[in-house]
């Protein structure tokens, strides 16, 4: 009896991945995967975008500031198929931009999202990991 095995290859992946630093002119900005980029003015409009983002696996939220005064220009949100969010920012350097995430509950992400919105930072970043990216 002959049996066959489908092994993979593990892929290769890398955290140095570096972004261009971008600008923002406006001081927030809102994006969505159903086209909803635009100027914001209120916190309710983030909320909004992030509760339709819960009922709504294929949806994403980025929410870009003008001035990253702590560094941070954006912070990204999309569900995980094996559940939860998956929370990402966009941390700016002189060199670039890197990419780091972290896993969180709905209720932690609608948190985090209203203090980015509120003060443009978001605490505890020491629990953010760089993101992998496949070679």
């Amino acid at each position: 009896m002959l049996q066959f095995f489908n092994k993979k290859k593990p892929q290769k992946t890398t955290t140095q991945v570096i972004f261009q630093n971008t600008s923002c002119d406006t001081s927030r900005r809102l994006d969505t995967n159903n086209g909803a980029d635009h100027a914001i003015s209120s916190w309710e409009e983030v909320e909004d975008a992030l509760y339709e983002m819960f009922s709504d696996p294929d949806e994403f939220v980025i929410l870009t500031v003008g001035d990253p005064c702590w560094n941070i220009r954006f912070i990204q949100a999309a569900q995980i198929k094996t559940g939860g969010i998956t929370l990402e920012l966009g941390l700016e350097s002189p060199d670039g931009t890197r990419l780091v995430e972290r896993t969180c509950s709905q209720k932690e992400c609608l948190a985090i999202f209203r203090e980015f919105y509120s003060t443009a930072n978001v605490p505890q970043r020491e629990a953010y990991k760089p993101v992998e990216f496949f070679t």
